[in-house]
């Protein structure tokens, strides 16, 4: 049961590898949106490989992790792979819709290729056709550099939100720390009882010497003694 539990727990760590890295190539990959030129497909396409290798790697974890969980099914480990199942299936369609809108931008870059759409002087003020195809790229263009900006700040954001609650779990964690090594309140006041029921039969012994120390007539040296007892015992012999 023990190596089942290693097991699972390396798994996971290597789970939150993964978030981490996938984190980082969905944002760089998003910002090739309305960018993607021929001297960067080959960066684009670089990316895209890697995030399709880092699910698979995600994906054949998680299920290992499901394996184990037969011989370990707590809920919170339960917890942890439907976690990163979800986290599998947001990055998942996040890297379809990315790589479908890259592939859009490319079959038309590849349909207005050769057509002198870089200026309106480029174009015959009569093509009426022609005009409105440049005019429709420019809106497309414009579209498309605002819906990539919107893509990095929401994963951007999303990394950010994770990586607070990283820095909140492990506050909670030190919080917790702190707590269990302070003393408990009862022994505290156990100790405190102590303390005064050891002065109270202090004081007595010293109240019982004092008689006797008078009963024998030694009326001085108890008055010298007696400035160890409080006030209101001394107050009853002088």
């Amino acid at each position: 049961l023990k190596k089942k539990m290693d097991a699972f727990k390396s798994r996971s760590r290597q789970a939150r590898d993964l978030e981490v890295q996938l984190n980082t190539l969905l944002p760089q990959y998003g910002r090739f949106i309305g960018k993607v030129s021929h001297s960067r497909e080959k960066e684009a396409t670089t990316i895209g490989k890697q995030i399709e290798i880092k699910m698979k790697e995600l994906r054949d974890c998680i299920q290992l992790m499901d394996q184990a969980l037969e011989h370990c099914p707590t809920r919170a480990n339960l917890a942890v792979v439907e976690r990163y199942r979800e986290i599998l299936n947001e990055n998942d369609s996040e890297f379809k819709r990315i790589f479908s809108q890259l592939q859009r931008e490319r079959d038309r870059a590849a349909l207005l290729s050769g057509s002198k759409l870089d200026s309106e002087n480029d174009i015959d003020p009569e093509n009426g056709d022609m005009q409105s195809l440049l005019k429709e790229r420019k809106h497309i263009d414009g579209a498309i550099r605002g819906v990539a900006d919107v893509i990095t700040q929401g994963l951007e954001a999303r990394t950010s939100l994770a990586r607070q609650g990283d820095t909140l779990t492990s506050s909670n964690l030190t919080i917790s720390s702190m707590v269990d090594s302070l003393p408990n309140i009862s022994d505290v006041i156990t100790a405190m009882q102590k303390k005064k029921n050891s002065t109270q039969c202090y004081h007595w012994y010293y109240h019982r010497l004092l008689c006797f120390l008078s009963s024998l007539g030694h009326y001085s040296l108890a008055k010298q003694h007696s400035h160890v007892l409080p006030s209101c015992i001394v107050g009853v012999f002088f």
